[in-house]
């Protein structure tokens, strides 16, 4: 009796590199089962039970209690809309990256969930899972049937530095099994190996996902499925049916955007989008964010919690292009151009849709101005509707992401083109060896920020929380956007607020937040009662606020404070 005839593989002989996989479908379950065992692997379980201290700090914890202050909310239209931050204007919470596609079902049975839920953490282990699916099913497709390379490829992918780097900063956009499920459906249209409309509608599906779990995914998945449609239509001349797709394909995204409130017929573009040029990739990024390679006038180590070098920072945003490929994908991308130049160079030629669209993803990437290091090479003046419409996707440097996923596909393509089973199975594992090490620093960091102890919170200060019960609605002055420093002064109240069930005149948010004179000019109608103002030191002096408010209110309703002056209800 064959003893694998219950397992999703055949044996013949050899187990190392003969066993297969039998089927996308098997491929797809070993593909959960790595990814889910990585994402145990690489972070602590109560960053994953969303138990860290690490949720109540930066971006994480930003993310944390603007859920919070949705979920308290009650149901409004467009349904993503809030006035607990950004009040009494309120926000389309979307902007904050709270993973709409979750928020939504979650606010259906808030009322029977702990007041300090989240699901963050879950969406973590669901990202590094889904992104070993993904990563399995497109291997499967170029032709990764034996069960190691399979499993040895997934792990290429899940060992991916750009996702890494999110981690601990934008959970929403861990996603990048999106991303690999719109190359797989690629694919899958340029072999016409699926119904084409069946290929739509996936696509159709995955669009709407993407859009409603971050705005930059959407943008990354759709140009990809524009270069499959013509990229097919070369090979069978059906350029009539690209209409029809794109008409499927857009028309739920339009009814999205319309229905939950991301565009409305007063402003087709949200308010706040600004940073074109800034928030872009530095050409040294594809080389430089690893354990290995340290090129001193390359790196910084301004945004790394680690001994890692991180690619120069030229504009002070540029840790947004972090886009480090891994010394050993890095390596064997450089040894196929070199050694199969001219399979390369067909690669390209054969999918031509494809390629303009990663030229396209690379340019938008470096922006306007391009900066190698600590040198500008080119800065050039975009007209002003056009500079708007980047402004809409400011952190450029992202969408250098399937770029990096393109080319560790061409690179896996490549080794096994090698005839010899025993060599292919070596240089897949020596890529996987070499990315392992070259990652070990950047793993180090985000296990360190995911393992941090709960910070000291105004949540829990007596003080704060004696005077917070009694009051309707708590105000910052300045905004944030407008001089408060996001971390230090708007999240600790923020979070104060939205635990507390309080509307909150700020938050920490994208965009689509008030401009700076209308949120001033509050303070023009007065103290309200039953409201509490924060007014911030290094903004507001003892004098400037007896001018403001009058000495008499100042000793009836304020104290001061090491963040500044609090004037009660």
């Amino acid at each position: 009796m064959n003893p694998f005839i219950f397992f999703p593989f055949q044996s013949k002989t050899n187990w190392l590199t003969d066993l297969k996989v039998d089927g996308p479908l098997n491929a797809a379950i070993i593909g959960a089962f790595v990814g889910f065992l990585f994402v145990l692997w690489l972070l602590p379980i109560d960053f994953l039970l969303g138990k860290s201290g690490s949720w109540w700090i930066g971006d994480p914890g930003s993310h944390v209690s603007a859920l919070r202050a949705f979920l308290n909310d009650i149901w409004r239209f467009p349904p993503l809309n809030t006035v607990n931050l950004n009040y009494p204007q309120g926000i389309n919470i979307a902007f904050a990256d709270i993973i709409p596609v979750v928020a939504l079902p979650t606010k259906v049975i808030s009322p029977w969930l702990p007041d300090n839920f989240h699901y963050f953490g879950y969406w973590v282990v669901l990202a590094y899972t889904s992104q070993g699916i993904m990563a399995a099913c497109l291997l499967y497709q170029i032709d990764y049937k034996r069960l190691i390379w399979l499993v040895l490829g997934t792990v290429i992918f899940l060992l991916s530095p750009t996702m890494l780097f999110r981690v601990n900063a934008h959970i929403a956009l861990t996603t990048h099994a999106y991303i690999l499920c719109a190359l797989l459906i690629y694919i899958l249209q340029v072999r016409q190996q699926w119904k084409f409309l069946n290929l739509v509608y996936t696509q159709a599906a995955l669009g709407c996902l993407a859009l409603l779990t971050h705005p930059y995914l959407y943008a990354m998945v759709f140009p990809i499925f524009v270069a499959g449609l013509i990229d097919r239509a070369r090979c069978n001349n059906h350029w009539m049916k690209i209409v029809l797709a794109l008409l499927i394909a857009i028309i739920p995204i339009i009814i999205l955007l319309l229905t939950f409130g991301y565009i409305d017929g007063k402003q087709i573009l949200p308010a706040g989008g600004s940073g074109y040029g800034t928030h872009s990739m530095n050409l040294v990024s594809p080389f430089i964010g690893g354990g290995i390679i340290d090129i001193h006038s390359w790196t910084t180590h301004k945004y790394m919690l680690c001994d890692a070098p991180a690619p120069y920072d030229a504009t002070g945003g540029q840790y947004e292009g972090y886009n480090h490929l891994g010394l050993g994908v890095l390596a064997a991308f450089l040894a196929t151009i070199v050694l199969r130049w001219r399979w390369f160079l067909n690669f390209f030629n054969r999918h031509i849709g494809l390629s303009v669209i990663i030229l396209g993803f690379v340019l938008y990437a470096i922006s306007n101005r391009i900066y190698f290091a600590d040198q500008l090479l080119i800065s050039i003046d975009l007209p002003r509707y056009v500079n708007s419409l980047a402004d809409q996707f400011r952190s450029s440097g992202r969408f250098f992401w399937p770029v990096a996923y393109v080319i560790t596909l061409i690179v896996l393509k490549s080794i096994i083109k090698i005839r010899s089973k025993w060599i292919v199975t070596l240089c897949i594992t020596c890529v996987m060896i070499v990315q392992i090490i070259d990652t070990t620093p950047l793993r180090n960091m985000t296990r360190m920020v995911a393992s941090r102890p709960i910070p000291d919170l105004l949540l829990d200060d007596p003080w704060w929380q004696n005077r917070i019960q009694n009051t309707d609605a708590l105000y910052v002055f300045p905004t944030f956007g407008c001089g408060a420093r996001t971390y230090q002064d708007v999240l600790p109240l923020q979070q104060l607020a939205a635990f507390n069930h309080i509307p909150f005149n700020t938050g920490t948010i994208a965009r689509d937040y008030s401009p700076c004179a209308e949120k001033k000019y509050a303070l023009e109608l007065g103290l309200k009662k039953g409201s509490m103002y924060v007014f911030l030191a290094g903004h507001y002096t003892k004098e400037s606020l007896n001018e403001l408010l009058g000495q008499k209110v100042i000793e009836s309703r304020c104290t001061y404070l090491d963040l500044g002056c609090i004037c009660g209800p």
